[in-house]
């Protein structure tokens, strides 16, 4: 199509600005497998921005022939804008029961992912702990312990924060110990992540933990968690409970006047890190 020849000649010109044909190449999808040409020829270009824009792209695009293995080579790219836009793709084909073939299985494996916690790129290791956290619950929990120890901060946040959610006996185990760990944002990660599990083992280790936190900065975000797990965990219970409907009763004019008892009990916020 005209149309086509116009956006290919435009987008690879070389004497205009990268920033100006990265926006071309969004149209290539209105000519879906038409583009695709010009869209693997673009992976090979020296911009780093029309590379990403190229995977994205092409991921957007139905091929039967590119599965996972062929977005994961770029998540070795030099570029960090190339590697996230591989991730992107690969974390929407991760998705659950998305996998199909027998290579996104295996890609999507917990050898497959654990392999990407050897990248020497974090967001790629990131991108691990995040894919990992859909596996079963014996290689999630395997492979998000390993990512405990990773190099990076922010990965080891991910990791335990994925942990403690998951809710396996582990997973707790993990992070109630990470609570007293000496980085701030490691602490912060565990109760964030507990808090977000309602349960009475993440109230336990919460509730242990501020007795002993002397932290200002922290205890109050632990206070704030044990509120707001309490609440939840008084939630479920009531909703388990069976109701009981009293049978109703005449109202006499002392029960109307009487004064209401409300419950004027609050979550202790003592202790400290």
């Amino acid at each position: 199509p005209r149309g086509m020849e116009l956006l290919r000649s435009t987008v690879l010109d070389e004497s205009l600005p990268a920033d100006e044909r990265r926006g071309l190449v969004l149209y290539a999808g209105l000519y879906a497998g038409d583009a695709e040409a010009l869209l693997l020829e673009l992976l090979g270009s020296p911009s780093a921005i029309l590379r990403a824009e190229a995977i994205r792209a092409l991921g957007r695009v139905p091929a039967a022939g590119r599965g996972p293995d062929f977005y994961a080579r770029y998540l070795a790219d030099e570029s960090a804008d190339v590697r996230r836009g591989a991730g992107q793709v690969l974390s929407r084909l991760g998705g659950p029961g998305r996998h199909g073939s027998p290579a996104a299985e295996a890609f999507f494996s917990s050898a497959g992912l654990g392999a990407l916690l050897e990248s020497p790129h974090s967001d790629v290791r990131l991108l691990a702990v995040r894919l990992g956290s859909l596996l079963a619950p014996p290689q999630r929990d395997d492979l998000l312990v390993d990512a405990c120890l990773d190099s990076d901060v922010t990965v080891r946040c991910e990791a335990i924060r994925r942990l403690a959610m998951a809710g396996t006996d582990t997973g707790l185990e993990i992070a109630a110990r990470s609570l007293d760990d000496p980085d701030e944002k490691i602490t912060m990660a565990a109760i964030q992540g507990l808090s977000m599990r309602p349960s009475a083992e993440a109230v336990a280790a919460l509730r242990d933990f501020s007795k002993r936190c002397r932290n200002p900065a922290i205890r109050p975000l632990v206070a704030a968690a044990l509120l707001r797990l309490n609440r939840s965990v008084n939630a479920a219970t009531q909703s388990d409970a069976v109701p009981v409907v009293p049978a109703p009763a005449r109202r006499t004019p002392a029960a109307e006047t009487a004064s209401p008892r409300w419950p004027l009990s609050a979550p202790s916020r003592s202790g400290g890190r």
